[in-house]
């Protein structure tokens, strides 16, 4: 009993970290396209919600994890998001905790395995479909794990065949010192991997890292494959071939998606061009702050191969190795690495420090109050973990100071619309806002933007290139990739291409500010906070004879502080207009107290 909530009491705390309760940038547009596709039945094949990619195609690879978001909204509101998200990290962490109960390993080493998973998974575990494709590759390697742990192919008996094959080859036979075993080829639950193809169907029908899963999946059972086949020789051919067939019939399954081969076809495409803008494509510095708890699971995960007793398994090794080059070229990829640590390092730990373990485990049992404490200090660690997680599971935040919540609350008042250029981390928040306003007023104020974080699955290179040119200007030092098509780089294009109507832009970010002030004559300042501004066309907005006209009165420019926060989705009406003379703060009612008023000779051009 004390050890079963053991266990519960270390799930819980893992969990805890993963259950960040902060709104993703990208939130609001999977719900919205969920709802869509739960609302028409049908999937849209062209880009939606843009005026700049109007007709293009739209590949959209996490259709069952839109969904599963929309429903989940639809049914339980924000909590159902909060939820289901503690839910999946809860999967992981059990199939973790599972692997190393089934295999023996010490509780203590298995908590310790999972708080490291939990800690390398938690800057990745945000409200987004790739924390469903996380899952699934839990999922993947649990079942490996629950098939293959007792077969492994050691990679010293491995090395050993290859040399005496490659010494019969040359007439130099080769010393084996030790004679094969009698390894299963085909240990009893392979037939199970037959059901893989359904795995992967989910899977790439929710979110695109089926292809690393895939991959990761292949790359195991060719290396196993190639180990059964240096050690057995023909006797291996029967098991190779099964597992090829499972291979295959995977790699089938992937095909079970509404654009078929189109999809492989577009990812293919997409994974072959850099994306050097986007942060989680980046690679990690190995002498970072950020790169503490990688550099932990290399060192803990070299320690215990090193130091193990038993069998090191060739394919799990060759994994590894492949997972690890990954995790260091693409930051991304650091949880499928954090998981493999989780499944398959704790067992060769468990193998060094097995005497301690049991040196423990004896003094635990010789101390009779030993186990009422323990039973005290559980009941009080899940207390504090329940506490902890309570705000984590009731409120889903959405931060003031890094979304225009207000911003976008004065654009409804003020009954601005048409096609709006948006900040991209701030584009689906926008396509949030736009389709309640859409709503409200039956379709007569219609807003779209200009491109938004779908990047590549439905924008052409070339119109992502003309909005980076704007958001990282003429003299940025960032890493680009651009079209050959795309021309110099001219920030100034994207204030006129497609015409847009209005610019929601942030503060923080000067070559965009540079550049609008570079055209201040076509455009008027309608809107300012400390974090935020909105533009509009002078000829729409700044022309009295325009039916659109905003006269000064009804333009708000200050330099209010955002702070605090909104309960997602912040979208909802939000009752009178802020009073600017006396500084009464912009929407109280989008959540806890948001703004202070600060005076500013601060230039915004600087």
């Amino acid at each position: 009993m004390v050890l079963c909530g053991f266990y519960v009491a270390v799930a819980l705390t893992a969990a805890l970290p993963m259950a960040m309760n902060q709104a993703d940038p990208d939130l609001w547009g999977h719900v919205q396209f969920g709802r869509e596709l739960l609302r028409d039945g049908t999937l849209p094949r062209t880009a939606t919600w843009t005026f700049t990619a109007a007709g293009h195609r739209w590949i959209n690879h996490e259709i069952l994890s839109e969904l599963a978001m929309a429903w989940s909204v639809e049914q339980f509101g924000p909590a159902g998001l909060l939820w289901g998200k503690f839910g999946l990290s809860l999967i992981l962490i059990g199939l973790i905790m599972a692997a190393a109960i089934r295999r023996g390993v010490h509780p203590v080493l298995t908590a310790l395995a999972v708080l490291l998973v939990a800690v390398n998974v938690e800057a990745h575990w945000h409200f987004r479909p790739q924390i469903a494709g996380y899952t699934l590759f839990a999922v993947l390697i649990a079942w490996i794990d629950a098939v293959f742990a007792n077969a492994p192919v050691d990679v010293s008996q491995v090395w050993r065949s290859a040399r005496a094959r490659w010494g019969r080859l040359r007439s130099q036979p080769v010393a084996d010192d030790q004679a094969p075993t009698s390894l299963p080829t085909s240990p009893r639950g392979t037939w199970t991997l037959w059901l893989s193809p359904l795995l992967f169907c989910l899977w790439a029908n929710s979110h695109g890292s089926f292809v690393a899963g895939l991959a990761v999946f292949i790359a195991y059972l060719a290396t196993r494959s190639v180990g059964l086949l240096l050690i057995h020789g023909w006797k291996a051919v029967p098991g190779v071939l099964q597992l090829a067939g499972i291979a295959l019939a995977s790699a089938a399954g992937t095909l079970a998606n509404p654009y078929g081969v189109d999809l492989h076809a577009w990812l293919f495409s997409a994974l072959h061009i850099p994306r050097p803008e986007i942060q989680d494509w980046e690679s990690v510095s190995l002498l970072s702050d950020e790169a503490a708890g990688l550099r932990l699971l290399m060192l803990i995960g070299a320690v215990g191969l090193w130091q193990t007793r038993r069998k090191r398994d060739v394919a799990e090794l060759a994994v590894l190795a492949v997972v690890l080059w990954q995790a260091v070229s693409h930051i991304r990829h650091l949880p499928f690495l954090a998981m493999l640590f989780g499944f398959w390092i704790p067992v060769h730990l468990n193998s060094w420090l097995m005497p301690a373990g049991q040196a423990l485990g004896a003094r635990y049992r010789e101390r009779p109050r030993a186990r009422s404490v323990a039973v005290a200090g559980l009941a009080a660690w899940m207390g504090l973990v329940a506490i902890s997680l309570g705000p984590q599971l009731t409120r889903l935040k959405v931060d003031r100071s890094r979304f225009p919540v207000a911003a976008m609350q004065y654009m409804r008042e003020a009954g601005l619309y048409g096609n709006v250029l948006v900040t991209f981390n701030w584009a689906q928040y926008a396509i949030g806002c736009f389709a309640r306003q859409a709503e409200e007023t039956a379709g007569a104020h219609r807003s779209q933007v200009a491109v938004d974080g779908r990047f590549r699955t439905c924008y052409p290179q070339e119109v992502i290139d003309i909005y980076f040119d704007f958001l990282f200007g003429a003299d940025s030092t960032h890493p680009r990739h651009r079209s050959t098509l795309s021309g110099p780089v001219d920030p100034a294009r994207a204030l006129s291409w497609s015409e847009p109507d209005l610019l929601i832009v942030s503060r923080r970010q000067r070559p965009p500010l540079r550049t609008i002030h570079a055209h201040a004559n076509n455009w008027v300042l309608v809107y300012q906070d400390e974090l935020s501004q909105i533009w509009g066309r002078k000829d729409r907005y700044g022309d009295s004879a325009s039916p659109h006209y905003l006269p000064p009165t009804s333009r708000r420019v200050c330099d209010v502080v955002q702070s605090g926060w909104a309960a997602w989705p912040a979208t909802s009406s939000a009752g009178p207009a802020r009073d600017l003379a006396k500084n009464r703060p912009v929407g109280a009612s989008f959540g806890e107290a948001a703004a202070t008023s600060r005076s500013s000779s601060e230039s915004v051009w600087k």
